[in-house]
């Protein structure tokens, strides 16, 4: 039977901040939302605000970050715990290219390009170690691009 791919109801989509309150606080209190998680696309949205803002009046890199990340750990994530997979997840390495001063409403757009569900099967297969690089695409209001983001995520079997 072919594994399920990540996907969330609705309802479940709105209790997202109440999830990020109590497992990632600093998540809720930078304002991360999620707007989209079926299939292998996640789209988390997150406002320049007063939380997340740096002294020069735009977002601060590391509230970007955050939200890049988000976006490609959480398939992988809700993955393993629909499919009852028992993995460890690890971020092993980031690098980010940022192009404009990111203000206003930004989305960080992950689409798996074949590379996270195939990984995450041979985990379970295999019981060892499996490793991938997922992109993350920051954009603004306009569909400007504002940052890229590379992960290395590591997935070890327990």
């Amino acid at each position: 039977m072919p594994a399920q791919s990540p996907s969330l109801p609705s309802v479940y989509r709105h209790l997202f901040p109440v999830f990020l309150l109590f497992k990632l606080p600093l998540a809720w209190m930078a304002g991360l939302r999620l707007d989209v998680l079926e299939g292998g696309r996640c789209v988390v949205r997150m406002r320049h605000g007063f939380w997340n803002r740096n002294p020069f009046g735009s977002m601060y890199f590391a509230a970007m970050a955050m939200g890049a990340e988000m976006s490609t750990g959480l398939p992988a994530y809700v993955y393993l715990r629909q499919n009852q997979k028992n993995a460890s997840l690890l971020l092993a390495g980031m690098e980010a290219v940022y192009h404009k001063k990111a203000v206003g409403r930004l989305t960080f757009e992950f689409e798996d390009g074949g590379d996270l569900i195939p990984c995450l099967e041979a985990l379970v297969q295999s019981g060892d170690t499996c490793r991938t690089v997922l992109v993350s695409r920051c954009y603004n209001e306009s569909k400007q691009l504002m940052a890229e983001f590379r992960f290395t995520w590591t997935f070890r079997h327990r």
